[in-house]
């Protein structure tokens, strides 16, 4: 809601009002792992969010103008899963088929015939629920949340712009800034198996057996010795003090932590400075002196207990420096953008890897993007406008921490000869293994080229020619440069014909016209395993437009 008032003096006071609210539902099918056993809860994310801005602007007829006010903003998110949705690992899958092989040909158990295969699966029937891990998001019965987020923010702000003359003007803003984020998070809390008990649960011989019977009636006749065989299988010595039934609790999180409630509050001075210069009539040139920042946060995906240290990152600063022009050229015919720019990050945020191997967000670097953009249109004729755009980009790594290497890294390295035994891989954004130092998605060029041509067929038709070319350099699509993503050049294109007096349009389409397959992602995956996306493929259409 925008309410604007006109007060004396030509001033004006403007109010912008902002609400929102949805309930995100989703649902994930993950059945990447060998045993086909891994799926990904249905979740709910119910998000409010509201702002308020009051703003008030001088004059335009004066040398010195501004605008000044205050703006404040709230975001509310609280998840939780479907009833009956969950994530389920099934990790049995790397347990069971080894002990179901030993007790099919354990010579001991040879007088059982043909039925020792039978009693053999019937203990992989009797236990396998124990070893489903089952980790939902929260309790959808009693509301309790795994991640409850608050994020305020307000923020006061003025900036004046100041014409000396009419070919110079200066612009000087500043922004101070406060935002407090309190959250509330669990991690791994309400862990159970399949049969919804405490992970970790684990049958007796007597349940074993009893469910073996259940599944295999035909084990009746053995039912006295099912107990003896499946309690030796049990009691059978894995480690110190551990016996088979400890399993579960090894090779998965016992539990996970209780909610933890904290809160991150920063505060930032943002000041900005612009110079422009009018040499003439339709031509400007400028400078910008900017500063900006990235607010910090949590990291609420390791299933690890919580700690201050190691799930909350700060805020990411950045000074930006740009020098370029607008020019229009050949009577107005034509127009001309060009900009010499560069940005310094400090504690740049970077997603990586814990040592147990979550993903988390670290305030990991520091780094420069620099470069060139240019870009031009021009009227050729009445019926003809072109238009090309080519940027260059330098962004590299210009310090950083110590970061956890990720598996496909730490693999080549001990390929190579490298030994972690007794100390953990890492490595350094700046000096890294690879080689390379670039930011990730950062190409090193990217260029586009376009032509329109329209032509009035008649008193009420018009046709619309259009195509363009984008093309753009390879880049990195990971944090540790291992993984690239090939140069893509895309070619599209359409044509279109309009009825003015009816106001209505048929056009035909194409996308990708070269069906250029190169990579957008190319990156680790969980397992070991590599994955790519691809540019979408050459797709043709036809499109219908009427306005009323």
């Amino acid at each position: 809601m925008h309410v604007n008032w006109d007060l004396p003096g030509g001033y004006a006071l403007k109010s912008v009002s902002g609400w929102t609210a949805y309930d995100a539902r989703s649902r994930d099918w993950i059945t990447a792992s060998p045993v086909d056993s891994l799926t990904i809860n249905g979740m709910t994310e119910r998000v409010g969010y509201w702002s308020q801005e009051l703003r008030i602007t001088s004059p335009e007829d004066r040398a010195l103008r501004f605008i000044g006010g205050a703006f404040i903003d709230y975001y509310d998110m609280h998840t939780l899963p479907h009833a009956g949705d969950f994530a389920a690992l099934n990790l049995g899958g790397s347990v069971l088929p080894s002990v179901v092989r030993g007790l099919a040909t354990n010579p001991q158990l040879a007088f059982l015939g043909d039925l020792q295969d039978n009693v053999a699966n019937g203990f992989a029937t009797g236990t396998a629920e124990y070893f489903r891990l089952i980790t939902p998001s929260g309790d959808p019965v009693s509301g309790l949340s795994n991640l409850d987020q608050a994020i305020k923010t307000w923020s006061v702000f003025l900036e004046g712009q100041y014409d000396f003359d009419p070919r110079w003007r200066l612009t000087l803003g500043l922004r101070y800034a406060e935002e407090s984020n309190d959250t509330r998070m669990a991690k791994g809390t309400l862990y159970v198996n399949g049969l919804g008990q405490p992970w970790g649960s684990f049958p007796s011989a007597e349940q074993i057996s009893a469910s073996a019977l259940a599944a295999d009636p035909s084990l009746a006749s053995w039912s006295w010795l099912l107990p003896i065989v499946y309690g030796s299988v049990l009691a059978n010595p894995i480690g110190p003090g551990l016996t088979f039934k400890d399993i579960p609790l090894l090779i998965a999180a016992p539990g996970g932590t209780p909610p933890a409630r904290d809160r991150i509050e920063e505060d930032h001075w943002i000041p900005s400075l612009k110079l422009q210069y009018f040499p003439r009539d339709g031509a400007m040139l400028y400078l910008t002196v900017a500063t900006g920042f990235k607010a910090g946060g949590f990291n609420s995906s390791n299933i690890n207990v919580y700690t201050r240290a190691g799930d909350t990152f700060g805020g990411e600063e950045s000074i930006a420096i740009e020098a370029g022009g607008k020019v229009t050229l050949l009577d107005g015919r034509a127009l001309l953008n060009f900009a010499l720019f560069r940005t310094d990050f400090e504690d740049m945020q970077a997603a990586t890897i814990t040592p147990q191997g979550a993903a988390t967000v670290v305030n990991a670097a520091q780094a420069i993007s620099q470069g060139i953009e240019l870009d031009a249109t021009w009227r050729i004729s009445e019926a003809l406008t072109a238009g090309a755009a080519w940027a260059w980009l330098d962004a590299h790594y210009e310090d950083s921490e110590e970061l956890n290497c990720g598996g496909y890294m730490k693999a080549l390295r001990q390929a190579a000869g490298e030994d972690f035994s007794s100390s953990p891989c890492t490595f350094r954004l700046d000096d890294l293994p690879s080689g390379k130092d670039d930011l990730q998605r950062a190409p090193r060029h990217t260029l586009t080229a376009w032509g329109e041509y329209r032509r009035t067929l008649g008193d009420a038709w018009e046709m619309q020619l259009y195509a363009a070319v984008n093309h753009r350099d390879k880049a990195s699509t990971t944090l540790d440069n291992y993984f690239w993503a090939g140069a893509i050049t895309t070619v599209n294109a359409r044509l279109a014909l309009s009825e003015t007096r009816a106001d209505w349009t048929v056009a035909l389409f194409g996308n990708n016209l070269l069906d250029d397959d190169g990579l957008l992602l190319h990156q680790e995956n969980s397992g070991g395993a590599v994955k790519g996306i691809i540019t979408a493929p050459r797709s043709w259409g036809l499109q219908f437009v009427k306005n009323w």
